[in-house]
């Protein structure tokens, strides 16, 4: 039965089994509705819409009734004849109907059927003359005939309906108790088999359950022992079925199988280890001993050096000194020879500046003598405008009463030449201290252009010099580079050989720190190769 032998196999036939009793017992459900919905259809089509008929003749052969004798009683009305009409179309609709479902109805039924149908024509006719005999105005006629004719047959029918109505009511009833049955049986029967397809997955789900429960058990039980027992590793796991828990016992035996090989390689290694640690100790002594004798002479060759350096750096140093001393002073010189340059050319440019202030002082003094010129001509007319404003004085004076006006304007004028000839005096005045000045002016222009000259030749002669001092600070310059570089090759060797002294000495001191290590190291594997022997020796191989 390999079918049977897995756990996926068993729990895959647990869920098909409780598909299939849940789908017989919605199956049974679902046919005891149909059947349901099948009767309650029936009882729409047939009873219901038989019982709507019954009703609808019995109302409207009664308005066509009420209609007729309205009209017996008012001949006037023309609305009853139509509702008569309209009320025997109805009831003929229905009658046709109830003949349609005939053979659904018992035989009692369709015994009244009959006798409504041969009532309903004696009633039709009965009406039809009473409508005639009141339209005619023979109402007492129409009156026997509706008491006489018409009504004992009417009668026969609302009998008829009535019996009619209660048996289609009974056989309603009777269809409302046969669902009620059937929906309880199919109630009934699908709780039944629901609880048969819950007990039956119940009982297959224990039974896997218990099997499996005990194959796990059993595979615990044997994991614990060996983790938590003496370490035997020769004990190996029961690997009978073919199950997913016999796969995982096989896996467990083959991880136990190389756990087996491993502790016995560890076991022998341990041993190996051991041995070696202890020769690694004994060479690791006797290098470390070696190794601070080494330190001791290279300290002392160290020390050696770092005086030759320092020696070596000082005569560096004042040699970069100097050089620095000299580069200095051969900048600065050259800054001053540039000073030198730009005041030469400072003066030489003040100088024409002073010239050509010279040329414009020049300009302005003869400007200054034109306009005296032109100011003596201005007070001369001043003077004559003065005069003959005098003169029209007078002539205005003469003329008495009518010169009046041309004394105030004579005076007005003679005013005004007198502010004139007083103005140009004051101009002439600015004019010739201007004049004075700007003597002043030229002659102290003309000494500070002699001393601009004067200067141009000795700061020529200043920037000779300057450039000769240039000269021998360039050679004393190289002379300091030569004697720097010299210095900086012979630091920079004499670093070169402490830094390898100091080199050696640090990786002395590294190899020695190292050894130390290597000596602990070795005391720490010797130990854990100690306790790596006890702890395999806790399992059984």
């Amino acid at each position: 039965m390999r079918l049977f032998s897995t756990i996926k196999s068993r729990m895959l036939i647990s869920i098909i089994l409780t598909v299939l009793l849940i789908a017989v017992a919605l199956g049974l459900t679902l046919s005891g509705v149909r059947t349901i919905n099948s009767s309650f259809d029936q009882y729409l089509e047939v009873n219901q819409s038989r019982m709507n008929a019954l009703r609808t003749m019995y109302g409207e052969g009664l308005l066509a009734g009420i209609a007729t004798r309205n009209k017996v009683f008012n001949p006037g009305l023309d609305m009853p004849a139509r509702v008569v009409s309209k009320a025997n179309d109805l009831f003929n609709d229905g009658l046709s109907l109830l003949r349609e479902k005939d053979r659904h109805a018992p035989a009692g039924q369709a015994q009244a059927l009959r006798t409504i149908e041969s009532q309903w024509r004696k009633v039709v006719d009965a009406r039809e003359r009473v409508l005639q005999l009141a339209e005619e105005g023979n109402t007492r006629e129409a009156a026997r005939i509706l008491a006489e004719i018409e009504h004992p047959p009417w009668q026969k029918i609302r009998i008829a309906i009535d019996s009619l109505l209660k048996n289609e009511q009974q056989l309603a009833d009777g269809a409302k108790t046969e669902a009620r049955d059937m929906a309880t049986k199919v109630y009934t029967t699908g709780l039944v088999v629901g609880l048969l397809a819950i007990l039956m997955v119940v009982v297959v789900n224990f039974l896997i359950m218990r099997s499996l429960l005990g194959r796990i058990q059993t595979t615990r039980v044997h994991l614990q022992d060996l983790s938590g027992g003496d370490g035997d590793l020769t004990r190996r796991l029961d690997v009978s079925g073919n199950d997913e828990i016999t796969e995982l016992s096989e896996h467990v035996n083959h991880f136990i199988d190389k756990v087996h090989s491993v502790v016995t390689g560890v076991r022998d290694s341990t041993l190996q280890l051991a041995s070696a640690a202890e020769e690694v100790a004994t060479i690791t002594s006797q290098s470390e001993q070696a190794i601070q004798t080494q330190r001791g002479e290279t300290e002392q060759v160290a020390t050696a050096m770092n005086e030759m350096t320092a020696t070596v750096q000082s005569v560096a140093e004042n040699a970069v000194q100097a050089s620095s001393a000299t580069n200095e002073a051969d900048d600065e010189a050259r800054r001053g020879n540039e000073v030198v340059d730009d005041t030469v050319s400072a003066i030489n440019a003040l100088a024409g500046q002073v010239q050509t202030a010279v040329s414009s002082m020049d300009e302005v003094n003869q400007s200054s003598v034109q306009i005296s010129g032109i100011l003596d001509v201005i007070n001369g007319i001043a003077e004559q405008t003065n005069l003959l404003a005098l003169n029209a004085a007078i002539e205005a004076a003469r003329a008495g009463e009518q010169g009046r006006g041309f004394s105030v304007v004579a005076d007005e004028v003679r005013t005004l030449a007198q502010r004139t000839q007083q103005a140009t005096q004051e101009v002439d005045e600015m004019i010739t201290q201007l004049q004075a000045a700007t003597e002043s002016v030229t002659t102290l222009m003309t000494r500070n252009h002699e001393q601009a000259n004067t200067t141009v030749t000795r700061a020529t002669e200043a920037q000779e010099s300057l450039k000769l001092i240039t000269s021998a600070v360039a050679q004393v310059t190289d002379m300091n580079i030569s004697i720097a570089n010299a210095a900086e090759e012979q630091s920079a060797v004499a670093e070169e050989i402490n830094r390898n002294v100091i080199s050696i000495n640090d990786a002395s001191e590294q190899v020695s720190t190292g050894a130390t290590q290597t000596t602990q190291a070795t005391a720490e594997l010797a130990e854990l190769a100690e306790q790596l022997r006890h702890r395999v020796g806790q399992f059984r191989l």
